[in-house]
């Protein structure tokens, strides 16, 4: 099974290799001419801005509530040509309704007064909205002492600007990102602040400095600074700019109030430091008060909330998966595409970002490394559960009749069991309840028990199997292959989601524990 399985992604890697140098070949025919090209295309924004969708015209991919970039995978429904005779012709089966109407929630609807103010409420309320609002307070509480008769001066001889821009820089929607990004901060600004000193007094010594000997002593500071900027990882970038600009500020203002006395210069060298040290830090202490008042936003809240969601949209896909496999839509390859795309780029968008709640006082039990394993395990999720709508669209009719059933996946014990599990799981990831001892997992010994039943069934009706087993002759079957895709991706799919309960119970604990009394 491994080696057809490793024939299949190497044939499927060829072809898709073999249609981008086809593509290629095609542009270099069709453009001989060496042209300056213009982004003309952003002329099709403006006809973006100005299109007005239909509720059917566009649906995104998945509804991710607070997520750090919400990705639209919209699949445009052309109107169908009307036919001389003036009737409509219908329109085709789209998986993208058929998803659609999965998600649609068929509960009881508020009346739309109840709607209007829920949406003001969840508009102002929500993570965005206090955000805002905490920027706009940090900003107008930073900046009152520039309006102030008595302490204007004050403000303005000691750069207080420098405080509004760090608070406003520094503050983040959640509270992981706001310290790690304060400390890193802290340590660049003194960094710099140390290289601006020693720049300063190498290059000026006692006098009021000389530009070459500045110019001199820079050059080796620059490359410091500009190595820092490229080749270290991009989550400590902030350092490098901090620092650069903290040591431009020191030799800057020290050679201005040398050269060009005037009111309010900072000093020079060591008094430009400290005052640069002191309104950074008032920034950022600025920042975390406006932070934790009156609640600190979440990030460990935010990415098990965001996980949970991404669950709900594994268990809509696997019951698209289990309502159209006899007759699947034309698009459902297209659709499983752009839903996998849609949510493997939110996971490693998060991926990284998820490691700094570890500087988060959560008072949730999911920490730091239960998080990272179950971003893993919605990957391999989300991977298996698109490769099962890809391949099952390459099955004949026939095919399908002989092969999905047999693999067990629309068998209704499993489908209930497997879509409970997800609902359990994904609850408990959002509100940190503990699961129920008794569960129906592991799921992957019973589908490997029933694909065993499956084939003993099949050898005793001669063989009569839904695909015969690899030998010589069959083995370069595409047939094969995309049937032992098929049966790989639910093993690896219900193997995932029986590790994602583990974790999960490891941290959340069990609960409604059932002692089994054994009686001799």
């Amino acid at each position: 099974m491994p080696g057809i399985l490793l024939q299949e992604h190497l044939s499927r890697l060829a072809d898709a290799i073999a249609q981008v140098l086809t593509r290629i070949v095609q542009l270099e025919g069709m453009r001989t001419k060496v042209r300056v090209w213009f982004p003309s295309r952003l002329i099709a924004l403006l006809r973006w801005v100005g299109h007005e969708d239909s509720p059917e015209d566009g649906v995104t991919a998945a509804d991710l509530g607070d997520s750090l970039t919400r990705i639209s995978t919209v699949t445009s429904l052309r109107p169908n040509v009307q036919a001389k005779s003036g009737t409509t012709n219908p329109k085709p089966k789209s998986a993208r309704a058929e998803l659609v109407s999965i998600r649609a929630p068929n509960g009881r609807k508020r009346s739309p007064g109840g709607r209007i103010v829920l949406a003001i409420t969840n508009w102002l309320g929500n993570e965005e909205g206090m955000f805002a609002l905490r920027m706009v307070v940090v900003t107008i509480g930073l900046s009152v002492p520039a309006v102030v008769m008595s302490s204007a001066g004050f403000f303005y001889r000691n750069r207080g600007l420098w405080a509004v821009i760090m608070a406003q820089l520094t503050l983040v929607p959640y509270t992981a990102e706001l310290l790690f990004g304060s400390l890193i901060r802290v340590f660049g600004t003194i960094v710099g602040g140390v290289i601006g000193i020693v720049v300063w007094y190498i290059g000026a010594g006692n006098g009021p400095g000389n530009p070459y000997g500045l110019a001199a002593i820079f050059a080796p500071a620059i490359v410091l600074m500009m190595w820092w900027r490229l080749f270290t990882s991009p989550a400590v970038m902030p350092v490098g700019i901090m620092m650069g600009a903290t040591a431009f500020l020191v030799a800057g203002y020290s050679w201005s109030d040398t050269q060009i006395p005037q009111y309010g210069t900072p000093g020079v060298g060591y008094a430009v430091f400290w005052r640069r040290v002191v309104t950074v830090l008032v920034g950022i202490a600025g920042a975390l008060i406006v932070n934790f008042i009156p609640k600190p936003p979440s990030a460990n809240r935010h990415y098990r909330h965001l996980l949970s969601d991404i669950l709900v949209n594994i268990g809509d896909r696997y019951a698209l998966f289990a309502s159209s496999w006899k007759d699947p839509a034309p698009d459902l390859r297209q659709v499983a595409e752009e839903e996998g795309l849609a949510i493997v780029e939110i996971l490693l968008t998060i991926s990284g970002p998820i490691k700094l709640t570890v500087f988060e006082f959560s008072s949730s039990n999911f920490d730091t490394r239960t998080l990272v394993l179950v971003c893993n395990q919605c990957m391999i999720l989300n991977h298996n559960i698109t490769l099962l709508l890809q391949y099952m669209s390459r099955f004949s009719e026939g095919e399908r009749t002989r092969i999905i059933p047999a693999t067990g996946a629309m068998n209704e014990g499993l489908i209930t069991e497997l879509m409970g599990v997800l609902s359990i799981v994904q609850q408990a990831l959002k509100s940190g309840d503990p699961l129920p001892a008794v569960l129906p997992t592991p799921l992957f010994t019973k589908a490997v028990a029933h694909a065993r039943e499956q084939v003993a069934e099949g050898i005793r009706r001669s063989g009569d199997l839904p695909c015969r087993l690899p030998n010589k002759k069959n083995v370069d079957s595409g047939v094969m292959r995309n049937f032992m895709v098929i049966i790989n991706s639910l093993v690896q799919l219900l193997a995932a989601l029986d590790d994602l309960v583990l974790i999960l119970k490891r941290a959340v604990g069990e609960t409604s524990n059932i002692i089994m009394l054994e009686t001799l």
